[in-house]
């Protein structure tokens, strides 16, 4: 039992966690994701907890997510027993279909913008159409930069394959993520021995497992709560090499 309490590793998704857990409920963003391991399972001794994320771009001119994801990981890296692998955020421009009930004066900042002159010239097409089709929806093509992070599901898999089969230390592993792409290598590890507890990250009741997620044999699938982010929140303010950290007042 000693060495099984020894041995348990912990991997942790950061983008799922984000958007499961994180994205609506920026109270709990100062997370400190080693205790939210040990909090998960107070019963076993987390050796090692592994983060994987990527780092943000400004979407607009003076945008401060940058800075307090920064902040964020720095304060993070501080923390005792944690890894963070950083992916990348790759971005590509591309055309998206907008539809007259995204509306061109909508507030939502991610939606494509459009200068008043455009909107008013988008708008005569919209109606324009509307009037020659009316039981069909008009729409128009905006021209969008599209964002994806690349890499995290990868480096998850390489290192729970590589402390599980290659340095044999982890035979128990904790792992977050509702990423159906992790399912193979789950699979694998478990073959050769390794037990898996599963974490789906996402908060919402009607977010269910994955499909690919289902069917894998684990040894405990655990549903993350919202009193598990409560309880696991980094010190405010904290003190990383002299320099004094604090929560972004956006998170409070």
């Amino acid at each position: 039992m000693n060495d099984q309490r020894e041995s348990v590793y912990a991997y942790v998704d950061g983008m799922n966690l984000y958007y499961g857990a994180l994205k609506h409920n920026p109270g709990c963003r100062w997370l400190d994701v080693p205790s939210l391991m040990a909090n998960l399972v107070p019963h076993l001794t987390i050796v090692h907890t592994r983060y994987y994320t990527a780092r943000i771009k400004a979407t607009f001119p003076g945008d401060p997510g940058p800075a307090r994801q920064r902040t964020y990981l720095q304060a993070l890296q501080s923390r005792p027993r944690i890894t963070v692998k950083e992916g990348v955020y790759a971005d590509w421009p591309r055309w998206q279909r907008l539809d007259e009930t995204q509306g061109l004066d909508s507030p939502n900042p991610f939606r494509p913008r459009l200068k008043d002159a455009e909107a008013r010239h988008v708008g005569r097409i919209l109606q324009q159409a509307k009037d020659r089709q009316p039981s069909t929806r008009p729409f128009v093509l905006a021209r969008i930069r599209q964002t994806e992070e690349k890499g995290s599901d990868v480096n998850l898999a390489t290192d729970l394959l590589k402390d599980a089969l290659g340095t044999r230390a982890c035979r128990t592993a904790l792992v977050v993520t509702n990423d159906s792409d992790l399912a193979y290598p789950l699979e694998v590890v478990h073959e050769f021995g390794v037990g898996v507890i599963l974490v789906n990250p996402f908060l919402q009741s009607d977010q269910r497992e994955a499909t690919g997620l289902r069917h894998i044999p684990v040894h405990h699938r655990m549903q993350l709560k919202q009193s598990h982010l409560r309880s696991s929140q980094l010190p405010d303010p904290i003190t990383v090499r002299g320099r004094r950290l604090t929560r972004p007042a956006a998170w409070q």
